[in-house]
């Protein structure tokens, strides 16, 4: 995925390019993503770690019902069995409810892909640094799972 591709806001795009420009061999995974973007990505993850989401999300009205949902439907065990359960709960809720859930859905999240070794040691630093100096934060594994997420 390339930095025109994450369709971030100015400020995370400015991190995103300064990443770019420090580890030009940084893979983007995600940017911006849609509502169904982002219920794909719930549960792709699911389908690894069922308990993902209440590991993974602050609690909210809207990772609550998600959370719920995993928890009565024990048979959605597919990715597209969890995504047909997500996206009737998320478009229940306001665009506001939903970017308290993930900042993908409003641009100031992006993803990357981990690295081993020197090259991974460098992206993680930046985005530490980032992270500190822009009041963000940077996630190396999220709800148990390898995840490097970058987010304003």
């Amino acid at each position: 995925m390339t930095l025109g591709e994450l369709g971030l806001d100015f400020d995370t795009h400015a991190v995103a390019a300064a990443l770019v420009e420090a580890c030009p061999w940084v893979n983007f995974t995600s940017g911006r993503r849609t509502v169904i973007e982002q219920a794909r990505a719930m549960a792709e993850n699911t389908v690894k770690r069922r308990d993902w989401i209440s590991l993974t999300y602050l609690p909210s009205p809207v990772s609550s019902a998600l959370s719920a949902w995993v928890l009565a439907t024990p048979e959605a065990k597919s990715v597209n069995a969890l995504l047909s359960g997500f996206l009737p709960i998320m478009r229940k809720f306001s665009p506001e409810d939903l970017g308290k859930l993930s900042r993908h859905l409003d641009g100031r999240a992006f993803d990357v892909e981990p690295q081993q070794g020197r090259p991974g040691e460098k992206i993680c630093g930046f985005l530490r640094a980032a992270a500190q100096s822009r009041n963000g934060k940077f996630l190396e594994r999220e709800g148990g799972i390898q995840i490097w997420h970058f987010q304003l």
